[in-house]
């Protein structure tokens, strides 16, 4: 996904490591030093006693080596960042200031380049921006949902509705968007483990989305329940969504502001209605 570094892995050696290695403190040992600390976020390591060691021991083996690893040698993003922070302390132990600089304006120009999603702060380290806290949690909710076809089949017909709305946003169009959008929270409850061992239990099915909320929400209050039931009974109160509504609680006819206010809203829930998420993942980066 566009936004993280291990996105942009195989276009940072001309953008990034090369410049760095042409500045004129760097040392030829840089990228065996540099490849040794690229073991870590590796998914399969090296063995640090013999391939590790035969690499890093030949600096030309070591510079290919470290150029043509591929994102799908390393982990994760996380481990990625970590790997970024550490290079720089690699750096910083040649004992050149000005090219521990460059190496900080380095990044500065990579996050820029390809409008990353961190920021940077000194000595050195690399923090998340809210829009990138929103764009791994879309990440991760795109990640669960592939994996399960309950799951994507719903979160395919509401990419179809919103690629429509660029030839047609009238009110069905829109409303057709809303019921799609509804359909996935749903099927992200159905699947919550306290959800399933409760109908297991009482040996009936608790369908509504409310019902489900109140059996598997674990909130810090229960305003933030609420909310959750609130943003759901929209498509239970305007008509055309799911059947003839509520008129009683219909303010105004939906339209594209609600549609990208309530898409965005259901999204922030998704950690609440799905414990695939790892919250702790998505704030580290």
């Amino acid at each position: 996904m566009r936004g993280e570094l291990i996105s942009v892995l195989s276009e940072m050696w001309c953008q990034f490591w090369k410049k760095l290695a042409y500045h004129k403190d760097a040392s030829s040992d840089t990228f065996c030093d540099l490849y040794r600390e690229l073991n870590t976020p590796r998914v399969v390591p090296l063995d640090p006693a013999t391939e590790l060691a035969d690499i890093v021991d030949d600096r030309e083996q070591a510079r290919v080596g470290f150029r043509d690893t591929e994102a799908a040698a390393l982990k994760d993003e996380v481990v990625v960042l970590e790997f970024l922070e550490r290079a720089r302390t690699v750096i910083e132990d040649f004992g050149s200031k000005a090219l521990t600089n460059q190496y900080f304006n380095l990044v500065r120009d990579l996050l820029d380049r390809y409008s990353l999603r961190y920021v940077r702060r000194r000595p050195f380290s690399l923090h998340l921006t809210l829009r990138g806290l929103f764009a791994r949690l879309v990440r991760d909710l795109r990640q669960i949902t592939s994996q399960d076809s309950a799951l994507a089949a719903p979160t395919h017909d509401f990419k179809g509705c919103v690629r429509d709305l660029k030839d047609d946003q009238s009110a069905r169009k829109i409303k057709q968007c809303f019921a799609s959008r509804f359909n996935l929270p749903e099927a992200l409850r159905k699947q919550h483990p306290d959800f399933v061992a409760y109908n297991s239990t009482a040996k009936r099915a608790t369908n509504t989305f409310e019902a489900m909320c109140d059996k598997t929400i674990t909130c810090p209050n229960e305003a933030i329940k609420d909310s959750a039931k609130g943003i759901h009974r929209l498509a239970g109160d305007q008509p055309g969504i799911r059947h003839s509504g509520n008129q009683a609680g219909k303010l105004r006819r939906i339209d594209m502001r609600d549609l990208i206010s309530v898409t965005i809203l259901l999204a922030g829930f998704s950690p609440y209605f799905s414990q695939a998420f790892s919250a702790d993942a998505i704030g580290s980066g």
